[in-house]
């Protein structure tokens, strides 16, 4: 079975077999045709067809070639020995170019003027001389022809195989290329062979011996050069044969300018070999340069095109002009910048007197002329009417050691500067936020000092005593500031959401009743509660912080003119959203809602006011940050709900917050109604680890009113020391997390590597961030500032054989 690739190789093989033998034997016994002309004298055409062979189907198709020399050589008078010799010249001939052409890129057919040239060295001078040294060899070592002809005999061989391979081999290559022909270039095509042929019949056959012919011999260059320029290698090649077939027919017949009574047989020969080489050569490399042109024109532009899309795709601005001051390019953003509208197309001159040419394209007090012939190099920015920011940088075009203009380019940085600003913004935000950590840490500290000694002082107090209501107020004002503290905290990325089943009509009540005290005296506030409201899940904190926030801007917004303020709750399902009130809408599916809204009836705002007054550090207000509204947006967001603003200048506002419901079932929970007058004698011994001395003291206190005894310690490493006193006597340890020398998790770990069974109570305001390192280490925690009741709460969870005894041993009533 013959693999696939050789199977392919058989129909091409049989057509080059077939033509190699009919060109061979026609070449060799043109008398058997009736021809009278030793064309083997003038062009050995088999070499062409050989050549093309190989270059076409590869060095494999030499075994066709060798057969094929074979039989022309017996077939024609030639003894098998020579035919064996000139079949392996002529092989070795065609497979020797096939190889040399490959090797300087010529790869099945020829395409430019350097090909024409490796064709005419490499095949027809060097593969051809080697053929014809070995192919006279063989005539005189198997046909007995003298040694002195050899020289002769070798030469004439190597010209007519030279004018076969440059003759045929492009024609059969040509004819191998698909090429797009229109009915016009057919035309033309047609026309151009036809003259060749008409212009090559009048000089050969229509010859009168006693006109000077052989002046006529160039005249069908201008042809062969039309036909190369306009139908390239091709044509050239098709231009050629024609040609040459007119003159060997005329020259056999004994006619045409080389059928001169005047030349022997040998001289007309050699200038009809000599007229076919020159026609042949001019024209293929006229026709191969040309090419060369053709290609280098395309890949121009190629290139051009390549490079205006890149030019168009890009963001700056860009545009060239001459010296002259005539636009060469300018890119579809240079023409956005130069009219937004898109009504005006950017001009096709620029001229000094055109006010946005010496705002767009260079400095106003430079002369255009002078600029578009400059050397210099600039790189500045430039500030519109419109309040863009670009950068522009211009630069002279070059053509070798001369300018021939000048190129702009402008980068729109408008949207970068203001990414800088928010950048910077973003920085003194995290400044701010380290501030307001910090502050709200010592804050905290000196809350748990005033609400610890509150609940002492209130625990002291008898029945219904005078004081009792101004430690109440102390207590609730301590509780709004470690509300704030935690705002505080959170700000500052250190706080944790506390996230529990919120009643938003008691948040809305708390916050009307704090703010009733502030509202101005001409301004009506009303509240209407939706009745069994359902729960929402939340912070309490931001919460309040959203109502606060919402009516403190309504207040500013009616200021001292009359009018009213109505807050209201209410339940919603499916969207009750309006897609123009909408500012922000992180809602997923159909509800139920709850929502607050805060209507009132001040200045109002207009669309542009609208757009902004959620953004940061926007405010209307004279001493305002700005940061209040854009807070609300963030814990909205933040819980998923939904804010809508419903606005008219001079007729107020209206802002709607709509968050998800929770299932009716679940309500807030109640606070532990705590009575400290029944705390019972607790016993054991509390180690408290704090660097505050005043947070130390009142925790001790405290615990000591407990029942329990207190140990003190500053820090981790304190701790440790009194520890490995007598580690038994430790019943809890309560710390702190953030301490000098060693923190609270630490101490705690090596607590726990003393004796793994310590109950250990961490206390922080830094609950987002000691939450994770608690959970490591499996450590509860208890947030700061914190109250009697919720440390006792801690305490009887940790020892609760001690709250046992404690419920065992209480009595006495508050």
């Amino acid at each position: 079975m013959l693999r696939a690739s050789t199977r392919s190789l058989v129909l091409p093989a049989l057509l080059y077999l077939v033509a190699y033998l009919a060109i061979g034997v026609f070449t060799l016994q043109p008398e058997w045709f009736g021809v009278d002309l030793e064309l083997q004298r003038v062009v050995w055409l088999g070499s062409g067809v050989s050549l093309a062979a190989v270059l076409s189907l590869g060095p494999r198709i030499w075994p066709v070639l060798f057969a094929a020399e074979l039989l022309v050589t017996t077939i024609t008078g030639g003894s098998l020995l020579h035919g064996l010799g000139t079949g392996t010249a002529n092989t070795a001939e065609a497979v020797i170019a096939g190889l040399l052409l490959r090797r300087v890129g010529v790869d099945g057919s020829l395409q430019s003027g350097l090909d024409i040239a490796a064709l005419v060295v490499l095949a027809a001078g060097l593969a051809g001389g080697v053929a014809a040294a070995l192919s006279t060899l063989s005539l005189v070592a198997f046909e007995g022809v003298p040694w002195e002809r050899y020289g002769g005999i070798q030469i004439l061989w190597w010209l007519t195989h030279a004018n076969g391979m440059i003759l045929i081999a492009p024609l059969i290559l040509a004819l191998r290329e698909s090429r797009a022909w229109t009915v016009p270039r057919v035309v033309e095509a047609m026309v151009a062979m036809a003259s060749v042929a008409v212009l090559g019949f009048l000089i050969f056959w229509a010859y009168d011996p006693a006109t000077p012919g052989r002046r006529l011999l160039y005249a069908p260059f201008p042809l062969l050069i039309w036909a190369g320029i306009r139908f390239g290698i091709p044509g050239a090649a098709t231009a050629n044969l024609i040609l040459s077939v007119v003159a060997m027919g005329a020259t056999a017949l004994d006619t045409g300018p080389f059928a001169s009574p005047t030349l022997g047989v040998n001289e007309r020969l050699f200038q009809l070999w000599l007229f076919v080489a020159i026609n042949a050569i001019t024209a293929l490399v006229v026709a191969g340069v040309v090419e060369d042109r053709k290609r280098g024109a395309r890949a121009l532009v190629r290139i051009q095109d390549r490079l205006r899309s890149v030019l168009e795709a890009t963001a700056d601005a860009i545009v060239a002009a001459d010296t002259e001051g005539n636009v060469s390019f300018a890119n579809r953003r240079f023409a956005a910048l130069w009219d937004p509208s898109g009504s005006e197309a950017p001009p096709m001159r620029l001229t000094h007197d055109d006010p946005r040419v010496a705002a767009l394209l260079e400095l106003t007090d430079q002369q255009l002329p002078e600029l578009l012939e400059s050397e210099q190099e600039i790189l500045d920015e430039v500030e519109l009417d419109d309040g863009r920011t670009f950068e522009r940088f211009a630069a002279p075009l070059r053509r070798k050691d001369w300018i021939s203009g000048r190129i702009w380019a402008l980068r729109d940085l408008t949207e970068r500067r203001r990414l800088e600003e928010q950048v910077q913004q973003n920085r003194r935000l995290e400044s701010l936020g380290l501030l307001a950590g910090g502050i709200a840490h010592d804050f905290n500290n000196l809350l748990v000092a005033i609400m610890g000694n509150a609940d002492l002082a209130e625990a002291a107090l008898e029945g219904r005593h005078p004081a009792r209501d101004h430690v109440d107020e102390v207590l609730r004002a301590s509780q709004r500031a470690a509300d704030l503290c935690q705002q505080m905290l959170a700000y500052a990325g250190k706080g944790r959401s506390a996230v529990e089943p919120v009643d938003l009509n008691d948040v809305v009540q708390e916050m009307t009743e704090l703010m009733e005290v502030s509202l101005p005296p001409t301004a009506e506030l009303t509240l209407r509660l939706s009745p069994d409201l359902k729960a929402v899940n939340g912070d309490v904190v931001q919460l309040r912080q959203v109502v606060l926030n919402l009516l403190t801007n309504a207040a500013d917004a009616v200021g001292r003119r009359r009018g009213w303020i109505e807050v209201a709750t209410f339940e919603a399902t499916g969207n009750p959203v309006r897609e123009q009130d909408a500012v922000v809408d992180e809602r997923s599916g159909l509800g139920p809602w709850v929502g607050v809204r805060v209507a009132d009836t001040g200045v109002g705002m207009d669309e542009e006011t609208r757009q902004r007054i959620f953004d940061p550090f926007f405010s209307t207000k004279a001493r305002g940050r700005g940061l209040g509204l854009a807070a609300v947006l963030g814990i909205v967001r933040g819980h998923q709900g939904a804010l809508t603003l419903r606005t008219t200048a001079g007729r107020g506002s209206e802002i709607q917050v709509l968050l998800p419901a929770l299932p009716a079932h679940m309500r807030p929970a109640a606070a532990p109604l705590l009575d400290l007058g029944r705390i019972g004698t607790l016993e054991g011994t509390v180690l408290v680890v704090d660097d505050e001395d005043t947070v130390r003291e009142v925790a001790e206190t405290m615990l000591e009113a407990m029942g329990l005894q207190v140990v003190g310690a500053r820090d981790g490493v304190e701790a440790l020391e009194h520890f490995d006193e007598d580690p038994d006597a430790i019943d809890l340890v309560l710390m702190d997390l953030t301490m000098p020398r060693m923190g609270g998790v630490a101490a705690a770990q090596a607590l726990r590597e003393r004796r793994p069974d310590l109950p250990i109570l961490l206390s922080t305001g830094y609950l987002d961030a000691a939450g994770p390192l608690a959970d490591r280490a499996e450590l509860p925690l208890l947030k700061k500032p914190y109250r009697r009741d919720q440390l006792y709460h801690r305490v009887i969870e940790l020892l609760p054989e001690r709250a046992v005894e404690a419920a065992e041993g209480s009595s006495g009533e508050r």
